[in-house]
């Protein structure tokens, strides 16, 4: 369970000063955001509460020496330098909800032995990394081995592929699926913190694209993660799945108009935004602005430009007071770039 501290609890009772609906796109359907009423967010809040409260057990944990042939292939083909070391982590965890038994996969990577933590001397810090919801990307890969390197213990979580978002699953269900990462992400922290010997008080969370996104939401409402870190991420969620032209979200998108048998996007971004009751814009207020740091990409389609706007006024970020910085291009090469 997740006790607000002070600060958090404090911050409910204000709205967010700094964020800003941007001018809506011509050709494309936008929506206008704002922060709940009191009594709303903390029904939000407490549905979040009962996530974090579902007791977990380790189901499979398995353990392998540097990385998967194919996580090697995928790091060579990028161009990414290979010859570094990590032990890898393969961590289920079962819990119960509403009587069906689900699963936290998640993958951790980490100079020491995972067997002998405490072998390494002290805890160390832990960052959460949240991937795209198409699948892990080798850059996660990267980033994991990398960090591991610099005496990190980082944590990929997994969300299953495609199934995050697959266009079989209802628009009434993404809900769900978001409130089931929320609930993850917090599992993940649970188990480093009580048995991988990890510093509770340097826990930090990072994404790229949708990931980015999930991270910044899971930030949001998780005081045990300190900071956040993204790089092409929005906010609006709704807003953002209708106007995205990133594959996904265009595959899911014109499913579910067909399955659901709505007619426009403008329908469909009001179901989405009726169903979704979790996004950065609701809660990024309850957090300390000084603890993230955001890569913006100008000219974006995939995460459109107009909603990374708002993820960074949603978190009173901004490139003067060094918390984001803007880059030329589209959402890919601003990625790798970065």
């Amino acid at each position: 369970m997740v006790v607000m501290p002070l600060s958090m609890s404090h911050a409910i009772d204000r709205v967010n000063s700094c964020f800003k609906n941007e001018v809506c796109p011509e050709g494309k359907v936008c929506a206008a955001y704002k922060v709940p009423s009191k009594s709303e967010l903390n029904k939000r809040l407490r549905m979040i509460q009962k996530e974090y409260k579902k007791p977990w057990k380790v189901q499979d944990w398995g353990l392998h020496w540097f990385s998967k042939l194919n996580e090697k292939i995928r790091l060579k083909y990028n161009g990414f330098n290979i010859k570094k070391s990590a032990y890898k982590e393969t961590v289920v965890l079962k819990y119960k909800d509403r009587g069906l038994t689900k699963k936290t996969k998640f993958y951790v990577y980490d100079k020491k032995d995972p067997k002998y933590p405490k072998n390494s001397g002290k805890k160390k810090p832990l960052l959460l990394v949240i991937p795209p919801i198409y699948d892990i990307s080798p850059f996660d890969y990267w980033q994991a081995y990398d960090f591991a390197e610099r005496g990190y213990k980082v944590a990929i979580l997994d969300l299953g592929g495609m199934s995050y978002v697959s266009p079989l699953q209802p628009t009434s269900s993404i809900n769900k699926s978001t409130l089931k990462t929320i609930g993850d992400a917090n599992r993940v922290i649970e188990y480093m913190i009580s048995r991988a010997y990890v510093d509770p008080e340097n826990i930090g969370i990072f994404g790229f694209s949708l990931g980015g996104n999930i991270a910044s939401l899971v930030f949001s409402v998780n005081p045990k993660i300190k900071v956040l870190s993204t790089v092409s991420s929005g906010a609006k969620f709704a807003e953002l799945l209708t106007n995205s032209n990133q594959t996904v979200a265009k595959i899911y998108r014109k499913m579910r108009k067909k399955r659901e048998n709505i007619a426009t996007d403008l329908a469909y971004l009001k179901t989405l935004k009726k169903s979704l009751l979790f996004d950065p814009v609701y809660f990024a207020h309850l957090r300390n602005p000084e603890d993230v740091y955001m890569v913006f990409s100008d000219n974006d389609t995939s995460v459109p430009t107009k909603n990374q706007k708002e993820l960074e006024s949603a978190f009173c970020a901004s490139e003067e007071l060094g918390t984001s910085r803007w880059e030329k291009g589209e959402h890919f090469p601003v990625i790798v770039k970065d």
